[in-house]
This record gives C-alpha cells, structure tokens and sequence, in this order.
C-alpha cells in the first residue's frame, strides 16, 4: 500500500530517527513546533517545503532508513507549482533562501536569460561582499531556474582554501555514490557524472572561487543539459571559466543599499533618510 512521506516518517521512523533525519538536516529535533511526533513531523515537512529541501530530506531520509520503500511514496514528487517537475529534486549543500534581493532584479533575470539561451556556464564577479553568494543563492530557489533546471542545484562553497574533492564527497556521500578506489577528483567527478546524467538536468553552483585549479574538477560532473554557475572576486578566473557569459555585478547605488539596510535591521527605518544613505555610501553599498 503506497503512503505519503508524512505517514512514512510518522509510522517508520522512531523519536530516535527523526532526532538524527533533522541532526544532519541541521536542525533540533525538539525546536521543531508541536509537542507530539506527528505534529513535529509535519513542522519538519514544512520547513523542508519552504526551503525547497523537500529532495534533502528524502536523500537524508533513505541514507538512515535504506529498508523502507523510498520509491513507491504517493507525493514522492515535490511540485512547487503547476509545470515544475514530479520528482525529487537535489538541493545539495545549498544555503538557505536568502530573506530579500534588493537591487538584483535585473542581475538575475540576466543570468536566466543567458541559461535559457544555451549558456553551459555563467561567471559573476565582484568586489568581496557586494553579495554575489546572496545572489546564487537567491538563482538556486528561482522558479525559472527550477523549471530550466529540475534537477536542482549541487553547491560548492570553494572560498581561498576549499578543495574540489571536499565538494565532491558531500555530492557523493548525499546521492550515495560508492567512491570506493576513486581518490582522484576526476574519477570521483565521473562517478558522480554517471549517475547525474540518470536525473533532470541540474544547476552547479561553484561559488566564491579563488583558483582555476579549483574548479576544473567540478567541471567533471557535467551532464548534457546542466549549467554551471561560478561566483568570484576575480575578473580575470571569471572571463577564462566562461569568456561569453560573463557579468559583474556592481555596488548596489546609496538608495538601494539604505533600503537594504533597513531590510536587515528594521528599526533603523526611523532613522534620518539622509543618514542612512549617508552610512550606506560609507561601506561602498557593499552587504
């Protein structure tokens, strides 16, 4: 008899399980609301439907319970609306969906033109803090993205000293991929690849490069209609990872930044106008 995920987890799964399904969710199995295991189940579904981490919670799931029926579920599809794709989607080591986008509107409607158009990889660079992570992370929950790329979204926080094989063991440990003898970054990528090329296509984010060397082993796992999406402080590592999608992302302008600012801490909003745009010229309109 097929069953919904909320039945499985609440009939299947111990107080014991689920405390350690929301440990590598990173979350408190107590904090969840509800006193009760089928009221805290269902905060659980929640938070993961808000976050689109649906797909996380199922991969989490079958690594701890590998003798339950993951396949046959009756909502096994995590649909966020009408023309999204029936099927799990990867939402590997992805940040939480950023609280508000000012002044990027137009940055990412830019990046989903160029993915629609054919693009294989888009680079973005910027000065240090102007919130090119904000900005991926914003593109990885896009309802445009999702329907250009069903797959989901596999995220590389690289950073000065991150390593390609750190990601690809995450991607690898999360999709239940046997590394086995694959030290090597490129053997790891092509195992990795085979089973993605079984899925939807999918967005790579490689975010906050410093290296190409960094990179050029993630570039392995590429499938046919996937995309890459790189961030990076440096222009020259965004024009060689991708010479004609390529786009920079400016400080936000003194207006745009102040509305920021009043975002992230609202009592500042009965401040003097002129001050706040003031303090936010100061920084550079950086965030």
């Amino acid at each position: 008899m097929q069953r919904t995920l909320r039945e499985l987890l609440d009939e299947s799964f111990s107080v014991a399980d689920l405390t350690t399904l929301c440990y590598d969710l990173g979350l408190v199995y107590e904090a969840l609301g509800g006193e009760s295991k089928p009221a805290r189940v269902v905060a659980l579904l929640q938070w993961a439907g808000q976050r689109g981490r649906l797909g996380d919670l199922m991969l989490a799931g079958r690594r701890l319970r590998s003798d339950l029926d993951w396949d046959d579920l009756l909502d096994a599809a995590t649909p966020s609306g009408p023309g999204l794709p029936a099927e799990p989607r990867l939402f590997l080591s992805v940040p939480a969906r950023p609280e508000g986008l000012v002044g990027r509107d137009q940055r990412v409607a830019d990046i989903v033109t160029l993915l629609r158009q054919g693009a294989p990889r888009v680079a973005v660079h910027g000065l240090p803090g102007v919130g090119k992570t904000t900005l991926a992370a914003a593109l990885a929950y896009s309802r445009d993205i999702l329907r250009l790329l069903p797959g989901g979204v596999l995220w590389a926080s690289l950073g000065p000293t991150g390593s390609p094989a750190t990601a690809l063991a995450a991607w690898s440990i999360a999709l239940g991929v046997p590394l086995g003898e694959a030290s090597r970054p490129d053997d790891r990528a092509q195992r990795l690849q085979a089973v993605l090329a079984q899925r939807p296509p999918c967005l790579v984010v490689l975010d906050d490069a410093w290296r190409y060397e960094q990179v050029r082993p993630l570039l392995g796992v590429a499938t046919p209609d996937s995309a890459f999406l790189l961030t990076t402080r440096q222009a020259d590592l965004a024009r060689a990872f991708s010479p004609r999608a390529t786009l920079y992302l400016p400080e936000l302008p003194t207006s745009e930044a102040a509305d920021l600012l009043v975002e992230i801490c609202p009592p500042v909003a009965t401040a003097d106008r002129a001050a706040l745009e003031d303090l936010a010229g100061r920084v550079g309109g950086l965030h």
